[in-house]
């Protein structure tokens, strides 16, 4: 009995060992399992915080790259608003260059705009530079792009990023970098714009170049708005002036020959004509009506021209036996005012094609404006040189010169100079304009050279291989 009681205990002892075993390694296991379950929670929750803090750090990059959107788009709003509002050129770029402060590399800022009638760019406004220095700075288009593009990076589409010390006309200052604009229409450069830093290579980042690069249109729009307005404005003040010079200039040869006709009529009822004196009123009337002529010409020449309803008669001349013809021409009108007239020949220019009527049509103009606008004893000299692509033609005075306003728009239509012809010949003021279209049908290119109270010097080039005629 006492063997089964033991046995019955053992067995119940082993139970509660065994019980009590399991219930150990169940509660390690829950404890493990509560421990993992606890670990994955918290590792769950750090990578949501974690997540939440990613989320929340994006969101604010993104309301800070809003705000600053935002504020660049108010940035632009304000100046494209400023530039749309000016009418006037100059304001117009000027306002632009004051706008431009927002560009954060900027230092100095300059505008180049492109010279039509004398095919050069000139400096209109400047911000940080001498512009009176600016001014005397005249440049082609093939030197404007040798000097500013050639050698830069087109970070978009007419807008250059010119690094490193950029060379400079006139000895300005070098800039070490620089933004171009370039204002481009239909393969036609209307100007430049400079924005300058002097002393880093990288003065501008990308939101300088992105913030020029969302205005550029904006800026074109009004640069050509704004000049076309003031091309406008300045065409309309010459067409008025024009008309008033051309209404007095022929109200003077009609009043003359109405007024000697009657004084002949009257002579002629009364009897009383006397033969010298009605020469003499004849010889008025004749005068007058030449200078009519001369004028009513010039009109007509000149619309012909602008209206390409003129065809040129291309052949191969000797600028020689041109000339020639020109002195016989001029040489009894040079030696009425005791004005040396000198063509020195050059046989060993070769022939080149031109419609000889409308070349002689532009040594007339030029030579009798010498002619005209020096005084007695003064000297007009006509010489030629070629060089391996034109033959470039001087006419050289020792006359009244021309001021810095007069060569702004001397081949300019409707033009009247400050100087007068001095023994009170006529003049239209559409010469030169003439002798320029002239010049640039048959390919060639004219300017001028002249210092007040010492003379001028007109020169024209004619393409010795003429391939560049225009069709008119």
């Amino acid at each position: 009995m006492s063997e089964y009681l033991l046995l019955i205990i053992t067995v119940f002892a082993l139970a509660a060992v065994i019980v009590f075993l399991v219930h150990t390694r169940h509660q390690r296991v829950l404890n493990d399992t509560r421990k993992t379950y606890e670990t994955q929670i918290s590792e769950i929750k750090k990578r949501q915080e974690r997540q939440l803090e990613d989320r929340t750090f994006d969101l604010r990059l993104l309301a800070k790259s809003l705000r600053e959107k935002k504020e660049e788009l108010e940035k632009i709003n304000v100046i494209v608003k400023s530039i749309n509002s000016e009418m006037n050129f100059v304001g117009f770029l000027n306002t632009i260059l004051d706008q431009s402060r927002v560009i954060k590399g900027l230092e100095r800022a300059r505008v180049l705009v492109y010279d039509k009638d004398n095919d050069v760019f000139k400096y209109k406004v400047a911000k940080g530079w001498d512009m009176e220095q600016l001014k005397s700075i005249e440049m082609s288009p093939a030197e404007v792009e040798n000097q500013f593009i050639k050698d830069s990076e087109e970070i978009y589409q007419d807008i250059f990023l010119v690094k490193k010390s950029v060379s400079q006309a006139n000895q300005l200052p070098s800039p070490r970098s620089m933004i171009v604009l370039r204002v481009k229409v239909k393969e036609m450069v209307e100007g430049y714009l400079f924005f300058d830093n002097m002393q880093s290579d990288e003065a501008f980042d990308e939101h300088d170049k992105q913030l020029l690069h969302n205005l550029k249109e904006h800026i074109i729009s009004a640069f050509l708005k704004t000049k076309i307005l003031e091309e406008l404005k300045k065409l309309n003040e010459a067409k008025n002036e024009f008309l008033g010079v051309v209404a007095h200039d022929l109200r003077n040869p009609l009043g003359n020959i109405a007024n000697f006709a009657k004084l002949l009529l009257m002579d002629i009822e009364m009897d009383s004509l006397d033969l010298t004196n009605a020469k003499k009123m004849l010889d008025r009337i004749n005068q007058s009506s030449k200078n009519l002529v001369e004028i009513v010409g010039g009109l007509l020449n000149l619309s012909a021209i602008e209206s390409g309803k003129i065809t040129l008669n291309l052949k191969k001349e000797k600028i020689d036996s041109i000339l020639s013809e020109c002195e016989e021409v001029h040489k009894n009108a040079a030696q009425n005012k005791n004005i040396q007239l000198i063509i020195e020949k050059n046989k060993s220019l070769p022939e080149i094609a031109v419609d000889k009527l409308r070349i002689m049509e532009v040594f007339d103009n030029l030579i009798s404006n010498g002619i005209k606008y020096s005084h007695s004893g003064g000297r007009v000299r006509i010489y030629c040189e070629a060089n391996t692509k034109e033959v470039i033609t001087h006419v050289e005075d020792t006359g009244q010169g021309l001021t810095e306003q007069d060569l702004q728009s001397i081949f300019s239509k409707f033009t009247r100079l400050s100087s007068k012809p001095t023994a009170g010949e006529s003049s239209t003021g559409l010469g030169l304009s003439i002798v320029k279209k002239i010049v640039e049908i048959h390919g060639g290119r004219v300017w001028v050279q002249s210092t007040k109270n010492v003379g001028s010097t007109f020169s024209f080039s004619i393409p010795i291989e003429n391939n560049s005629v225009k069709a008119v």
